[in-house]
């Protein structure tokens, strides 16, 4: 049966007998236990309540691509330096502000209620003006507007304590205990220390030392099927050394994790990870702790009937971003930033007289046809389920490996706008 005709089956959500058969399906299907079945929706009801009414205009951008780390499963393949002192960065410190300007030009025109930029890499610590980046980022968007994911290798408590001055919002990758963290992030062992995740955690216990890092840190993991059994435990871990907030990212079907195609987690298994994280947020002192939005949208939808991340904003969600390449390009998703995807760039924030304006909303836009895309009647092949289609560029993603497999540079730019419309194969529902 193909997820079309399942939704069929429960598109009367509302109605207390399809309530009852979806239900018993989900049951069924992911092997749960009533009370499995009742800690997720505490879960998701709890998750409701915290995203209730913040909507966000997001923005991730990667500011290089450029890094001193070279791990195994780097969705944008980033550049390995092992000293990145003599690196040659992509862009100008100027010509960052010129991105920025024009980011905050368009969403102060717009009037969003909450704006978030966030920057990523590679590494965006080691461009040696950062500081100076991160001040220019606060004075247009505020502090609580402006985050930074980074690996956590790069800096010592005194200077993260500085550049928190301008971030609202610290996120430190670390991707489980030292064995399976070390052996994905340093699989080669070229790094400049001994090891990646006694230097990471060993910034993160400094930083909890002080208030105003504590209440900003947030510790993410990027779920493979080599660590998922263990984010549990790693989460207590965690959790017991003082960390408050903690978030489970999906492990994207590009770049370098797109060559471990195989490693990238079942529905099933997610269905498992999201037991594992209702019971820490039932049981353990974390504050925060959430699965990546596009799975929290399609569980959302068949466990409490909405999607708690339902938006007016860009594909329907409130928890979207747009990404920005470290050349300035913008894309509908920040995963697009490497080949093949990249070819789906809607514009360019370094060209003379382009506005983010211009490339987001005219007609024709690759942005404006992948928020097309991710309308009910026609994202997941036209299901019917009240979601927003979970992620499309997982979607997409899964579809091109699928249909090309280690040939997936030959997709086009039409075989990657179809590939919009496939399923989230995250989603319960489908079978494939």
């Amino acid at each position: 049966m193909t997820q079309l005709s399942q939704a069929a089956r429960f598109r009367t959500f509302g109605a207390e007998g399809a309530k009852d058969a979806l239900r018993a399906f989900l049951l069924e299907r992911l092997a749960l236990t009533d009370a499995d079945y009742d800690a997720i929706v505490k879960y998701l009801q709890t998750r409701a309540a915290e995203v209730r009414g913040k909507d966000t205009f997001g923005i991730v951008y990667d500011i290089t691509r450029v890094c001193n780390l070279e791990c195994a499963h780097c969705c944008v393949s980033a550049i390995f330096k092992r000293d990145p002192g003599d690196a040659k960065f992509e862009t100008t410190t100027d010509q960052v502000f010129t991105i920025l300007d024009k980011v905050h030009a368009y969403t102060s025109s717009k009037g969003f209620p909450n704006v978030f930029l966030i920057f990523g890499g590679g590494e965006p610590t080691i461009r040696p003006d950062f500081p100076e980046v991160a001040q220019h980022a606060h004075e247009l968007f505020g502090v609580a507007g402006v985050g930074i994911n980074s690996n956590g290798t790069t800096l010592n408590v005194d200077q993260l304590l500085a550049l928190s001055e301008h971030l609202g919002f610290i996120e430190i990758s670390i991707d489980g205990f030292e064995s399976y963290h070390n052996a994905w992030r340093d699989p080669k062992t070229r790094t400049m220390f001994d090891s990646p995740y006694a230097k990471t955690l060993g910034l993160v216990l400094d930083a909890l030392k002080y208030e105003e890092l504590a209440e900003k840190i947030e510790v993410s993991s990027a779920v493979t099927t080599e660590n998922i059994n263990d984010l549990r435990a790693f989460a207590e871990h965690l959790a017991s050394l003082g960390v408050r907030q903690y978030s489970v990212h999906r492990a994207m079907p590009v770049g370098r994790m797109g060559l471990r195609f195989d490693r990238i987690p079942s529905m099933e298994q997610y269905a498992r990870l999201l037991i594992d994280v209702a019971w820490l947020r039932a049981n353990t002192p974390l504050t925060t702790l959430h699965l990546h939005h596009s799975l929290e949208t399609i569980y959302s939808v068949l466990f409490l009937g909405h999607d708690i991340h339902a938006s007016e904003l860009l594909t329907g969600s409130g928890r979207h971003s747009i990404g920005l390449d470290p050349q300035g390009n913008v894309y509908f998703d920040p995963w697009c930033v490497v080949p093949p995807f990249n070819r789906l760039a809607a514009g360019n924030l370094l060209t003379d007289g382009s506005t983010l304006k211009e490339i987001v909303e005219t007609e024709g836009s690759l942005i404006r046809i992948a928020d097309e895309y991710a309308k009910q009647e026609v994202r997941c092949n036209g299901c019917r389920m009240k979601c927003s289609g979970g992620m499309r560029f997982n979607a997409l993603g899964h579809f091109l490996f699928s249909r090309f497999g280690n040939k997936i540079n030959d997709a086009t730019v039409p075989d990657m706008v179809a590939g919009m419309s496939e399923i989230d194969p995250a989603c319960p529902l489908y079978e494939a």
